[in-house]
């Protein structure tokens, strides 16, 4: 909700104004004293209507206008669009994207069939599947059945160990639905009540990138029954599941979708030239996304070199390209 004050300007005192605050509530009229006064030649009354809280003011005349408090968002809904860009490189997925979309009928429903209680989806499988890019792609397939927006947060934001804290994701959020940086609660359980209370009658989606404990997300889920909940993370988080969490496995490319994704990178002449020696160490990626787009960018900085020549020539083995993809 926004935070609006009204204030009054006093421009004329009557002479015999009388204090109208009894204690913090008032509920009364007062008038100016017997025959009134004149404010530009025109006779003036002093009225208090309906319920005050705190200190009010008698005045002769007053203007009334609304001050909107810094960081306010008075006369807008915001809707959050958070989602970070899909790589041109991405490979179409199409069957995953389906299958969860089915789930989501399904399970969820649309407009006023929703089904009762918050849905959650977690995608799952090892680094480098390409969780993520799936994740978002659909997201966005999805966008129209979610008008108020999308949240999102990755909590990987680094090496060993180094994740968001769940503290620092939900403030983000908050701010994000229009609270202002001042109104924010220092208390963890407030800030994530007064969350619950935003998305209560919002159709969003919240996705969570790369969790690693089902105790990460408690505090993010929305309180909205029409809101969708996506997770991504390297294996089923045990308390999610008995919340009814939907879990998907993402499994690796088949062959077709690994050389598009090389040429995607590459260019297709590049791969065209020599399919044998393009298809050998794709094949070796395992289907793997990220282990794939690695290869094929070291391969696209060395337009000279022969394919063939090109993993030896590096003296990289391929889970070389593994630890590349895992840390881009």
């Amino acid at each position: 909700m926004p935070y609006v004050t009204t204030a009054a300007v006093v421009t004329t005192l009557p002479a015999h104004a009388e204090d109208a605050v009894d204690g913090d509530v008032c509920r009364t009229s007062v008038c100016a004293g017997s025959g009134g006064m004149k404010s530009g030649g025109v006779d003036t009354a002093n009225h208090l209507g309906g319920m005050v809280h705190g200190p009010a003011l008698q005045a002769g005349s007053v203007d009334v206008f609304n001050i909107q408090l810094p960081g306010s968002t008075a006369g807008a809904v915001r809707v959050p669009q958070q989602l970070p860009p899909v790589t041109r490189a991405f490979t179409e997925r199409q069957g995953d994207r389906e299958r969860l979309s089915l789930v989501l009928a399904e399970t969820h429903g649309a407009g006023d069939q929703r089904g009762e209680g918050l849905m959650v989806v977690g995608l799952h499988d090892a680094t480098g599947i390409g969780k993520s890019t799936l994740a978002v792609r659909w997201v966005l397939d999805i966008g129209e059945q979610f008008p108020d927006g999308v949240l999102y947060a990755r909590f990987d934001i680094g090496g060993p160990g180094q994740t968001r804290e769940s503290e620092s994701v939900l403030a983000g959020f908050l701010l994000a639905l229009g609270v202002a940086q001042h109104a924010l609660f220092a208390d963890p359980e407030h800030r994530a009540a007064l969350y619950r209370t935003l998305t209560a009658h919002r159709t969003l989606v919240v996705l969570l990138d790369d969790v690693d404990h089902g105790w990460q997300v408690t505090s993010l889920r929305p309180g909205g029954s029409a809101c969708l909940m996506v997770t991504t993370n390297r294996h089923p988080l045990g308390s999610l599941v008995e919340h009814g969490v939907r879990v998907h496995h993402v499994g690796p490319l088949d062959s077709e979708h690994r050389l598009a994704l090389f040429q995607g990178i590459t260019g297709p002449d590049r791969a065209c030239s020599d399919l044998l020696a393009a298809a050998r160490p794709v094949e070796l990626c395992h289907g793997r996304p990220l282990t794939i787009a690695a290869f094929a960018a070291a391969t696209a900085l060395r337009p000279g070199m022969p394919l063939a020549d090109l993993v030896d020539d590096l003296n990289r083995p391929l889970d070389t390209f593994d630890r590349m993809a895992t840390t881009s």
